[in-house]
């Protein structure tokens, strides 16, 4: 995460107290490399399975994603019309805290007193059929109708997570989610025990 660091700091290494910011800052990076930092990325296919920024992404949607700086201002999201077609938006913390989820056209601003966390990065999606060129071809033409009203971009500016502890912490985590179905207390309870132990 070298390119989005705040200059000057050590790396800090990420234990089960911070993972979920570290992955957080992580994943928002992936979209903010992609140019979503202030506008949005826009996928004009599928995401390829071995490509995802998150796990488990949508076989039937594609996503407009963007990470946005609330230092730099409230953003104001708006989306178009799409008739019929499903179309949602998700707006996400650094917390990994599901701010809003809403559903077809309308405009949702995001404000940093109610977000919580400098950053919010918002995805939309949009159902798609991906195998008919007209339908993805119309995907993309409300994809570019999203609108952004904000004063500045501002910047991305998270701590140097070591990599190591990252990879580290995050086994764990990845284990227990497969196998075990538990709430996340319970989940962060066994990763703390699972680490302790290492």
């Amino acid at each position: 995460m070298s390119s989005s660091a705040q200059s000057g700091s050590q790396s800090i290494p990420v234990t089960a107290d911070n993972f979920t910011r570290a992955e957080s800052d992580r994943a928002f990076a992936g979209i903010v490399q992609l140019g979503g930092l202030g506008k949005f990325h826009h996928a004009r296919e599928l995401t390829p399975l071995d490509q995802q920024p998150v796990p488990r992404c949508n076989r039937d949607t594609l996503y407009s994603m963007a990470v946005f700086d609330l230092d730099a201002g409230p953003v104001t999201v708006t989306l178009p019309d799409a008739g019929k077609r499903f179309m949602s938006i998700q707006a996400i913390d650094q917390d990994e805290y599901v701010v809003e989820v809403a559903y077809g056209a309308g405009r949702h601003t995001y404000r940093k007193e109610a977000v919580g966390s400098r950053y919010v990065m918002v995805a939309v999606r949009v159902l798609v059929d991906p195998n008919n060129p007209e339908d993805v071809k119309a995907i993309s033409a409300l994809q570019d109708a999203i609108r952004i009203e904000q004063e500045s971009t501002g910047r991305f500016e998270v701590p140097d997570w070591d990599e190591d502890s990252q990879r580290r912490c995050a086994k764990p985590y990845s284990f227990l989610a497969r196998r075990f179905p538990t709430p996340s207390e319970c989940l962060e309870r066994e990763v703390r025990s699972i680490l302790s132990a290492t």
